[in-house]
C-alpha cells in the first residue's frame, strides 16, 4: 500500500511540473511519424511512443487490480512494437474519421478491437 501511495504522490508531482499547454499526440501526428522511413528520427519516435504506450496500458491494468481497464487478448500473449505499429497503420486506413483522436486512445481501441477477449464466465 505504501508503494501505491508513493507512486500516486510521484505522479501528482510529475503532473504539477508538466506545462499546462501540453497537447496530446493525435493519431494523425503519430501516423506521420510511423509512416516515415525506417531508421529515421520520426520512425524511432513512433516506435518509442508505441513502446511507452504498451508499458502504460500494462501499468494501468496492474494498478486497476481486478478491474481491467484496457482488455485485449493477443493470441500469443505479448505483442512486439513492430506488430503494434502495423495494427496502428492498418487501423488508420480504416478509421480516417478518427484521426483527431488522442493517439493512445486510438491505439487502445485498435488493440481491443483486434484482439477481443473471450467473454468471461
Amino acid at each position: 500500500m505504501l508503494r501505491l501511495t508513493i507512486l500516486a504522490a510521484a505522479l501528482g508531482l510529475a503532473g504539477a511540473v508538466v506545462p499546462l499547454t501540453a497537447n496530446a499526440h493525435s493519431a494523425a501526428e503519430l501516423y506521420q511519424d510511423c509512416s516515415d522511413s525506417h531508421g529515421s528520427g520520426p520512425r524511432i519516435a513512433c516506435l518509442s511512443y508505441l513502446h511507452g504506450l504498451m508499458d502504460g496500458l500494462m501499468a494501468a491494468n496492474v494498478l486497476a487490480g481486478d478491474r481491467t481497464v484496457f482488455r485485449y487478448c493477443p493470441p500469443r500473449g505479448e505483442l512486439s512494437v513492430s506488430e503494434l505499429r502495423l495494427i496502428f497503420v492498418n487501423r488508420v486506413a480504416t478509421h480516417q474519421d478518427k484521426l483527431t483522436t488522442d493517439a493512445g486512445l486510438f491505439l487502445a481501441e485498435a488493440l481491443m478491437d483486434s484482439f477481443a477477449c473471450p467473454p468471461e464466465m
